[in-house]
């Protein structure tokens, strides 16, 4: 077994128009506690500064890779790919981590050296600068491998994000990489895709911290269905056998409520309607439950959205 100094690690940032908070992100990785082998910074064709502002503060010690914009899958998939070390952190330009965030994933790998991916858990940063805990489906020391994934995903999306994943480098070599041209869910596609793979390893401590009022972090994408749910219709009779395969679809049709909730408060009634369409095509009657959402009016949703964890419950 290998001991915690011995786990060497790659990180990898996407970067695209974060101009106001790359400086930050990477600020926060080189004051990790235990130091990556390397950080590559892959720049999506960004029209701002935030690239040249990356060569000018830490231009010795980052890789940078440069591509035309071909979006964030394309982008984490090309630093993946060039990456040295056989674990890869992901961070969010925009997002940043506590110092004591590689040192806790190297634990985890340490104590559960089969698990497919790393995790600990997140917390938010609001508008205000207000820290806001996330919702997680484990206790309040949780430090193991939750064996269900999809699960317990399913009762607190805390667990993983973007900006606190760590992932096997074979695994992603193997052809589990991110579903490149889409635009929404393809890192909860990912996500539980690794599920699927083995068990993640996760630790309670909040060492990510996610900033939702980062520059571009709200770009309209009206009309475009999420691709986990595209993906797992387009696949069902193929995972139908797998173990996981009930928990798999009772996340996606919870997810689907909370999404067309969610999508409705944002305007987006197209993508309401074509995830309803998608539901009924395949005879999932979990539909029924999304219909409300173009019908309730927009006060009596905002009262739902602060019980997501109770929609969670309500289908499949």
């Amino acid at each position: 077994m290998k001991s915690t100094e011995e786990i060497e690690f790659s990180v990898v940032i996407p970067l695209y128009n974060k101009e106001k908070e790359i400086i930050r992100a990477l600020e926060s990785v080189f004051s990790q506690i235990k130091q990556p082998y390397e950080v590559i910074v892959v720049d999506d064709g960004s029209t701002d500064a935030g690239l040249q502002l990356v060569k000018q503060k830490f231009d010795s010690k980052v890789k940078l890779l440069v591509q035309q914009n071909s979006g964030v899958s394309v982008a984490r998939n090309n630093g993946i790919h060039k990456a040295y070390c056989p674990y890869i952190c992901l961070l969010d330009a925009d997002d940043e981590w506590l110092p004591d965030y590689l040192l806790e994933i190297a634990r985890l790998i340490t104590h559960f050296p089969t698990a497919s991916f790393y995790s600990t858990n997140i917390f938010y940063r609001d508008e205000n600068g207000k820290p806001i805990p996330s919702s997680i489906g484990v206790s309040s020391e949780y430090f193991g491998v939750i064996e269900d994934f999809p699960l317990t995903f399913s009762k607190g999306y805390g667990l993983i994000s973007s900006s606190s994943a760590c992932i096997r480098k074979e695994i992603f070599d193997s052809g589990i990489i991110f579903p490149e041209g889409e635009k929404r869910g393809e890192d909860l596609y990912y996500w539980l895709r690794m599920g699927m793979i083995g068990s993640l390893a996760f630790s309670v401590k909040p060492y990510v911290r996610v900033n939702l009022n980062a520059q571009n972090r709200s770009i309209s994408l009206n009309g475009i269905l999420h691709y986990h749910f595209r993906w797992f219709y387009e696949n069902k009779r193929l995972i139908s056998n797998h173990k996981l395969f009930k928990s798999t679809e009772s996340f996606i049709q919870k997810n689907a409520v909370i999404q067309a909730y969610g999508l409705k408060l944002a305007g987006d009634n197209d993508s309401v309607n074509m995830l309803i369409k998608l539901l009924y095509k395949n005879k999932d009657y979990t539909f029924l439950f999304l219909i409300p959402a173009l019908l309730l009016p927009e006060f009596l949703l905002q009262f739902i959205m602060k019980f997501r964890r109770s929609i969670r419950n309500i289908a499949g």
